[in-house]
C-alpha cells in the first residue's frame, strides 16, 4: 500500500471500508440492467460510500436481450447526469 492510501486509512474521519456484500444493487423494471452503486447514485439507489466530491461510479450489467424503452428508443436505460460532468463509459 502506498504512503497516501496508507494516511488515508488511518484518518478515521474519512476512511471507509465497505464489503463487496454491502453496496447496493439497483436494477431496471424488467431486470435486464443492473447496476452496484459503489459512489454516488444510480437508478434512484444511493450508494453507503461517502464522497468528499459529488461523483457518480456505478458498475452496470446489461442481461442478454437487453432493449430499449420505448420513452429513449435510443437507449437501453436512460440516466440524467450533471451537464458539466466527465463521462468515462468501458464497455466489456
Amino acid at each position: 500500500m502506498g504512503k497516501f492510501a496508507q494516511a488515508r486509512q488511518n484518518d478515521k474521519s474519512s476512511y471507509q471500508e465497505i464489503p463487496g456484500s454491502k453496496i447496493p444493487v439497483a436494477k431496471t423494471p424488467d431486470c435486464k440492467v443492473s447496476a452496484k452503486v459503489i459512489a454516488g447514485e444510480a437508478l434512484n439507489v444511493n450508494a453507503v460510500i461517502k464522497t468528499r466530491t459529488p461523483i457518480m461510479y456505478p458498475h452496470f450489467t446489461l442481461r442478454q436481450k437487453a432493449r430499449s424503452s420505448n420513452r429513449h428508443p435510443q437507449n437501453i436505460m436512460h440516466m440524467p447526469l450533471r451537464g458539466e460532468w466527465t463521462r468515462i463509459i468501458w464497455i466489456q
